[in-house]
């Protein structure tokens, strides 16, 4: 199958105001847009816009509003002023006994030739919004490992301010790809968070194991961002408010910011 399965481990690391560190075990898809439907047609655990042990919903990436992901992401691009996009992935977290949340979502897109020449970060937040930040080099292939800089436009954890700027790093391998993002503030680093994934064949086997592995992993992510939130408030941690107003003028703006 084109589409893959992962497995593997998410780290956050809070550096500044206040140090914690927490690490997780997670599995997810890699899919190919173009080939999902008609692959999870043929499996028994997955299914792709109804429930199942796993599921996947076009209502939860991209437009977020149940349509196509394609003609999403080709305008996206074609806003940033990439053209002529072929194979697309999603590295995404599946919903679990119907429920799913996914903290960053990447979209890995390729040219004609094969070679990635964009990659969508979406980030969500707890409050149901999503921002995406698409990284390119003005259409030129991007060189593995991928570094880019963009500034935080996106209101994330209530702990955490919007002046800050990120650096994201992707890297792959044949059978692995790697996610890290060092958030700063005025050149401190205040926060980390990776993801490391080994690649497995998407099968049912591979499935049911993902499942009975981790059966609570939706809402393990879910409650140990409140947990620690929670505990960062505790601790006396300054808290920002989230104006959702604000969040929706901006979450149309589209920011390209590469490291040279």
């Amino acid at each position: 199958m084109a589409s893959k399965l992962f497995f593997g481990h998410v780290m956050h690391r809070r550096v500044f105001p206040m140090a914690y560190q927490f690490t997780y075990k997670v599995f997810g898809l890699l899919i190919d847009i173009d080939f999902i439907e008609q692959e999870a047609s043929s499996l028994k655990w997955l299914s792709l816009e109804r429930f199942n042990l796993l599921s996947l919903r076009k209502q939860d990436h991209g437009p977020r509003d149940g349509t196509a992901w394609r003609p999403w992401v080709e305008q996206t691009l074609s806003d940033a002023g990439i053209h002529n996009v072929c194979r697309i992935r999603l590295s995404c977290f599946p919903r679990v006994l119907g429920y799913g949340f996914n903290p960053i979502s990447v979209w890995y897109c390729d040219g004609q030739d094969g070679e990635t020449v964009a990659i969508i970060s979406e980030v969500s937040n707890t409050f149901g919004d999503a921002y995406h930040y698409v990284h390119h080099h003005e259409g030129k292939s991007l060189q593995w490992p991928v570094e880019c800089i963009a500034e935080k436009r996106f209101y994330v954890s209530p702990f955490i301010n919007k002046d800050q700027q990120y650096h994201f790093k992707f890297s792959q391998a044949k059978a692995s790809f790697g996610i890290l993002i060092n958030e700063y503030q005025n050149d401190q680093l205040h926060f980390i968070a990776s993801q490391n994934s080994k690649i497995e064949t998407l099968n049912n086997l591979h499935l049911l194991k993902a499942f009975f592995m981790m059966p609570m992993m939706s809402f393990k992510i879910m409650l140990m961002i409140h947990w620690h939130a929670l505990k960062i408030w505790i601790r006396g941690g300054k808290f920002h408010s989230y104006d959702k107003k604000q969040q929706q003028e901006v979450k149309s703006e589209w920011l390209v910011k590469t490291r040279k």
